[in-house]
This record gives structure tokens, C-alpha cells and sequence, in this order.
């Protein structure tokens, strides 16, 4: 699945938030937030990832406004 645009938070509302382009942008996170905890993901995707404003590998019980 691609990468969202480069301004695209990484906090959507919910799991169905549809970006204007018609990606799935809660399930995008939620997928690789799964990923990452279950080890299948790579340390350069991790980085990249980590570099995303807001991003949050723990989802959205944690992420505050």
C-alpha cells in the first residue's frame, strides 16, 4: 500500500478516515503499527515511520491533541 502524502498526520480519527485520494489512512497506520509490534517490519520503514509528524506506534489510546 503506498506511503501517504508527506503532510498527511499520522493521527486519523479513526480507523475508516479515507484521505481525499481514497486511501485508507486509519488502516494504513493501523497496518503497520501491527507489523511492528509483531517484528515484520524494517528498521529503514521504523525510521521512516518514526519521522512522521505524530506518529505513534501504540495507536490511538494514546494519542492526545
Amino acid at each position: 500500500m503506498p506511503a501517504p502524502h508527506r503532510t498527511a498526520r499520522a493521527r486519523p480519527t479513526s480507523r475508516t478516515f479515507i484521505t481525499a485520494t481514497g486511501l485508507r489512512l486509519g488502516n494504513w497506520v493501523g497496518t503497520h503499527q501491527n507489523n511492528y509490534r509483531r517484528g515484520r517490519i524494517s528498521l529503514e520503514r521504523t525510521k521512516a515511520l518514526e519521522a512522521l509528524p505524530g506518529w505513534n506506534w501504540n495507536g490511538p489510546r494514546s494519542w492526545t491533541n
